[in-house]
């Protein structure tokens, strides 16, 4: 069994593959309206610590420490308005459906 203390232990853990994929955590992802490249970091992390069972903290000191990867930042942050910009397009789907059939009914 793997056990998790510090901070550094944690990184060497984290499959960064993951990290930068929107699939990761697509579920959870699916309850907002707007996402931004950190709130994805966010799960994503979060969802790696969970894998590992990791403490809250180093989550969080992780988070903050994986922000400042200008790569990664950078990939989360088209990621992220990709995401937003679907869910854009699937509500004006959502509402011109909604609209037209108020008018057949």
């Amino acid at each position: 069994m793997l056990i998790i203390l510090s901070l550094d232990d944690f990184l060497k853990q984290i499959n960064y593959e993951k990290l930068s994929h929107a699939a990761y955590a697509l579920q959870i992802l699916q309850n907002f309206e707007f996402l931004t490249a950190k709130d994805l970091l966010r799960f994503n992390i979060k969802s790696e610590g969970n894998r590992l069972n990791v403490d809250e903290s180093i989550i969080t000191l992780a988070l903050n420490r994986l922000w400042l990867d200008p790569i990664l930042k950078a990939n989360l942050t088209v990621l992220a308005e990709e995401f937003n910009n679907t869910n854009v397009i699937k509500k004006g789907f959502h509402n011109n459906n909604e609209i037209g059939f108020g008018r057949l009914f």
